[in-house]
C-alpha cells in the first residue's frame, strides 16, 4: 500500500499500535502511521501532509501565506505551514511544523478537501497584509509586494471584475475578523 493510515477511531488506533509494535507499520505522529518502510518520515509528511493537517488540527483552516500558496514554506531546514484555529498552537512532525494562530476559523473559508478549508481569497488577502512579528514574521505573509504581485497574476489571467469583488469582499469582512476597528 506504501500510504498514510490515519485512526478515526480507538479500534483501528489499537490494530495500528499493534502493526507498529510488530514493525510493519511506522509511528509519524498519534494516531498517524505508514506502512512505506523505505522512504523518510519527513518525505512522508510533505507528500501527505493535507491529509495529515486535518487529522491533528481538526476545525483548523489554511490561513495566511499558506491559504495562498497551498504548499509549506521552508525556513531554517524545515517546513512550515500556517492555520487558524480556536487556540493557538505549534506543533512539530518530521520534516514539517504546523503553527496554528488562534482565531476565527469558522467565517469566510472555502473548503479545499472533503475535510480540509483555507481562508477565502479576500481573507487571504487581508491576512496577507497583516504586519507580524516573532520567529515566523519574515514568512508568514507574503506581504505588500505579495499581495500586489498576486492581485496582478488575478488581472492578467481574468478581469478587473473579480479585483473589484475581492476588495469589495475585504470591505465587508474586515471589521467581522477583526483587521478593521
Amino acid at each position: 500500500m506504501s500510504g498514510l493510515l490515519l485512526a478515526t477511531d480507538t479500534n483501528q488506533a489499537k490494530q495500528l499500535s499493534k502493526l507498529y509494535g510488530q514493525k510493519k507499520v511506522r509511528r509519524i505522529y498519534k494516531g498517524i502511521y505508514t506502512d512505506n518502510l523505505k522512504d523518510s518520515i519527513d518525505d512522508l509528511v510533505l507528500r501527505h501532509w493535507m491529509d495529515i493537517v486535518p487529522h491533528i488540527v481538526s476545525k483548523g483552516i489554511l490561513s495566511f501565506r499558506t491559504a495562498i500558496e497551498l504548499k509549506p514554506i521552508h525556513f531554517k531546514g524545515k517546513a512550515v505551514i500556517f492555520l487558524t484555529s480556536s487556540y493557538p498552537k505549534t506543533i512539530t512532525l518530521p520534516g514539517l511544523t504546523i503553527k496554528v494562530t488562534k482565531g476565527n476559523n469558522t467565517d469566510y473559508t472555502e473548503q479545499l478537501l472533503p475535510n480540509l478549508a483555507r481562508s477565502t481569497i479576500a481573507r487571504t488577502l487581508l491576512e496577507n497584509l497583516t504586519p507580524v512579528r516573532g520567529l515566523y514574521g519574515n514568512i508568514k505573509t507574503i506581504g505588500i509586494e505579495g499581495v500586489e504581485t498576486y492581485l496582478a497574476k488575478e488581472l492578467l489571467f481574468r478581469n478587473e471584475a473579480v479585483l473589484n469583488e475581492y476588495r469589495d469582499c475585504a470591505k465587508r469582512i474586515a471589521t467581522d475578523i477583526g483587521y478593521l476597528e
